[in-house]
């Protein structure tokens, strides 16, 4: 079977993706189950028993079902910046995987695209320029080849600076248009 021009593109992003953020690491920072004790304003202890069910020691082994299952009770609110570093192309990946799979994807996508909305702290504070060039072109897949309402907006909003000049094209630029108008 010869692959589509989707799949051709899809696999160039997700092996940027893992080299713009081969490096990352957690580094002792606050893990994805932690942030449900966290919430639930456990002890030291819960804490350290939550953290041990992340057995993760790079990004690209952060298991599907977690990413999935963290969110609403804990989540990606509750991170320290060195953690949302590390988990951002984690669920970069699942969020591409998931849509070219046509697989429903979960809440936690949504919440996921939210997040990177924030302001705090700056973009350039947590994310490298290699990386934001990355995370923009992904949202930029995801928002205009597989037609992802949920990564428009981070891209409209704070990414587009970020994207190769070749991508700003009349197209893209009449949907960061449409976008500004419905988030006014």
């Amino acid at each position: 079977m010869i692959p589509d021009a989707t799949d051709i593109e899809s696999r160039e992003l997700l092996r940027n993706l893992s080299k713009a953020f081969k490096n990352v690491t957690r580094n002792g920072d606050i893990s994805l189950h932690e942030t449900e004790a966290i919430d639930r304003y456990e002890d030291e202890k819960g804490r350290a028993n939550a953290r041990a069910r992340d057995l993760d020691t790079r990004w690209e082994d952060v298991p599907r079902a977690t990413i999935d299952g963290v969110w609403g009770v804990g989540g990606l609110g509750f991170l320290g910046t060195i953690s949302f570093r590390y988990y951002t192309p984690a669920y970069l990946k699942h969020w591409t995987l998931s849509l070219l799979e046509k697989r429903e994807y979960s809440d936690a996508i949504s919440y996921f695209a939210r997040q990177l909305m924030s302001d705090k702290p700056p973009l350039e504070e947590l994310f490298t320029k290699e990386q934001l060039t990355v995370i923009a072109h992904i949202l930029y897949f995801l928002a205009l080849t597989l037609k992802d309402p949920f990564a428009i907006e981070p891209l409209a909003r704070r990414f587009h600076i970020y994207l190769p000049s070749k991508l700003k094209t009349k197209r893209w630029h009449e949907i960061r248009k449409k976008t500004f108008k419905i988030f006014k």
